[in-house]
């Protein structure tokens, strides 16, 4: 019961588990543009927008705005004659419990302690240092330029091709819209339903149980360095102590107040159970 017997491991959780233990939602949220004036954006494909100081856009709206900066990854290259290696993921992942997100550049010792199956999602990328120590931006997806510009290597727009600090900070050449607003969003929520088998006894329904949940977020932030952003993959676990009593709950009534002023308190009769283990008449134990 709520015990999976054939678990896959990390990795298998988008192509073996269903839903709604599988499921991708998005946090819902608004963008505001709080600055002076009327601004003028851009879309992905193009299409022109303006909006006032004030006003806001949704989530689908804003996700559309064009932003070149959020495919590349900072890297600072030190000074000296020879090469420096970055490693970069290709990928989103999770290994041995630690997440990974696409594009995220990561240390050699990291890399070294990937499967062998992770190291091939990361790109090892060496960039030939200078006189002096340099920031530059490495692509680490496809995506169609706003404008034509210069690289350092590779094509613009192009997985692999790198670009200078100057060229990133350059809105006509790498645009980044969404900098101008800011996001007001809510907490997501959530409710899930256990399901007990038909087959289980009563002390399998009413042994001990903790179930662990795993909540995967991937969401964009400004990068430390206050310049562009970065992709975060972050995983939280929450353990839930769940103890099914036997019985038919019954809880008293609840009766609306006929005014709630500062103070006010609420009393209500704490919920019991009645003993004995009462059989629904689908499937499954009354939980």
């Amino acid at each position: 019961m709520l015990v999976d017997k054939d678990y896959h491991g990390e990795g298998y959780i988008d192509t073996y588990y269903k839903t709604p233990y599988s499921e991708v939602k998005s946090v819902e949220y608004n963008a505001y543009y709080n600055g002076t004036g009327t601004l003028t954006y851009y879309d992905n494909d193009n299409t022109q927008h303006t909006i006032s100081s004030g006003n806001f856009i949704d989530r689908e709206a804003y996700e559309k705005v064009r932003n070149d900066q959020l495919h590349y990854t900072r890297l600072s290259v030190d000074a000296g004659s020879d090469t420096q290696t970055f490693y970069i993921v290709n990928e989103t992942l999770i290994d041995k419990g630690n997440p990974y997100a696409k594009g995220q550049d990561i240390s050699e010792k990291d890399f070294n302690a990937l499967t062998d199956v992770n190291k091939a999602k990361v790109a090892t990328v060496n960039i030939q240092k200078g006189t002096q120590a340099a920031v530059k931006y490495y692509c680490y997806e496809d995506y169609t330029p706003a404008n034509t510009f210069s690289t350092e290597s590779g094509t613009a727009g192009k997985k692999g091709s790198i670009i200078t600090n100057n060229v990133f900070n350059n809105p006509q050449e790498v645009p980044n819209y969404q900098k101008e607003f800011s996001i007001q969003g809510s907490e997501p929520t959530e409710t899930t339903t256990l399901y007990v088998s038909r087959e289980s006894n009563a002390k399998d329904g009413t042994s001990e149980k903790v179930i662990s949940v795993v909540y995967q977020y991937t969401y964009y932030e400004p990068d430390d360095e206050g310049e562009g952003v970065s992709l975060v993959n972050e995983l939280h676990v929450i353990n839930i102590h769940l103890q099914l009593e036997s019985g038919a709950p019954e809880i008293g009534p609840l009766n609306v107040p006929p005014a709630v002023l500062p103070g006010t308190t609420l009393g209500m009769k704490a919920p019991s159970v009645n003993p004995g283990l009462y059989e629904v008449l689908t499937s499954g134990w009354e939980l």
